[in-house]
Formats: structure tokens, C-alpha cells, sequence
């Protein structure tokens, strides 16, 4: 009784971050199934934007550090914000390019998605609501939305958010240094 109180108690402590068994292929694909059929693909875009914006954002906030260590030089300042942009403009084509291969959509299909459906759905309820949308289902899907975008906030947040924080720090820092020297190079 003690052992089963304890893996109990275990499992409620570690929540939706622990490690889980993959789920049954066949179930990955009924929830990618219903992922098409109610829209929610277009979700992965939205994310990808969200982060994108993030990534110039740090960027540009490297970049305000460096125009104050500049003089006040106009041209100089003017030809830091150019060649800023030009490196901006590189940084989020690889960073696009990190995200497909950190975090492409089929792994969150996968890793993500797929396990925190089926803790909310049974296999019947998703081929329903995959066929009756604005049936019963269709109401618990839309009904069940928030928590399972926080679920599925906090999955990505554990699982992919620091490797990406990782690199995004990185690579702002190496670009700040390479603008440093191009403008030093006048």
C-alpha cells in the first residue's frame, strides 16, 4: 500500500514535465488527424513568429548596447544600424532554420501534442470530434483549449525553451562582437 501511495505521490509531484511513454503511433496520427482538421496547425506559425519576434528583439537590445558605447558620430552610428539589420536579418534565417531542427511541428506532434490530447481525450472521443466537430466533443475540445495550451506551453517551456535560450544568447553575443569589429574596421 505504502509502495502505491508513494508512486502516487511521485507522479503528482513530477506532473506533465516527467518522462512518459510514447504514445501508440497510431494515436499520434488520430491527433495529427484532428491537429488539420480543427486548424490548430496554423498554432506552430503563431509559436514560430512569437519566438522570431523574441529573437530580433534581444538582438536589437545588443544593439542599443553597442550604439551607446559608440561616439556620437552620426555616420558611424548609421552605418552600426545597417549593418545591425543585415546581421538581424541573418540571425532569424538561422534562427528559423534552429527552430525547424530543434522544435520541428512533427516532434511537437509527437512529444507534445499527442501525449497531452490523449491525457484529455479517449481514442473514440478524437475520431469524433475529428468527424463531428461541433458535436458534444467538438464543445469539450473547445471547452478544454486553455488548459491544454498551458500544458503544452509548459512542455515546450521545459523541453525546448532553454536549448533555444542557449543559442539565441549565443549567437546575439558572437553578432554584437562581429558588428563591433566591422565598425572598429572604418
Amino acid at each position: 500500500m505504502r509502495i502505491v501511495i508513494a508512486a502516487a505521490l511521485a507522479a503528482a509531484c513530477l506532473g506533465p514535465a516527467a518522462a512518459q511513454t510514447p504514445p501508440a503511433a497510431a494515436d499520434v496520427a488520430l491527433v495529427r488527424e484532428l491537429l488539420a482538421a480543427s486548424g490548430a496547425e496554423r498554432h506552430y506559425e503563431q509559436f514560430a513568429a512569437m519566438m522570431l519576434a523574441s529573437v530580433r528583439e534581444a538582438f536589437h537590445g545588443g544593439l542599443a548596447e553597442l550604439l551607446e558605447e559608440l561616439e556620437a558620430d552620426p555616420a558611424r552610428r548609421t552605418r552600426a544600424r545597417a549593418l545591425a539589420e543585415r546581421h538581424a536579418e541573418e540571425l532569424a534565417r538561422e534562427f528559423r532554420a534552429q527552430l525547424a531542427s530543434v522544435m520541428p511541428y512533427e516532434r511537437l506532434v509527437e512529444e507534445v501534442y499527442a501525449p497531452v490530447y490523449l491525457r484529455h481525450f479517449t481514442r473514440a472521443e478524437l475520431s469524433e470530434a475529428i468527424g463531428f466537430y461541433r458535436s458534444a466533443t467538438g464543445r469539450k475540445l473547445a471547452a478544454t483549449e486553455r488548459e491544454r495550451s498551458q500544458d503544452t506551453a509548459q512542455l515546450i517551456g521545459v523541453r525546448y525553451a532553454p536549448q533555444l535560450n542557449h543559442y539565441v544568447r549565443a549567437q546575439v553575443a558572437e553578432r554584437v562582437a562581429r558588428l563591433r569589429a566591422e565598425l572598429g574596421a572604418q
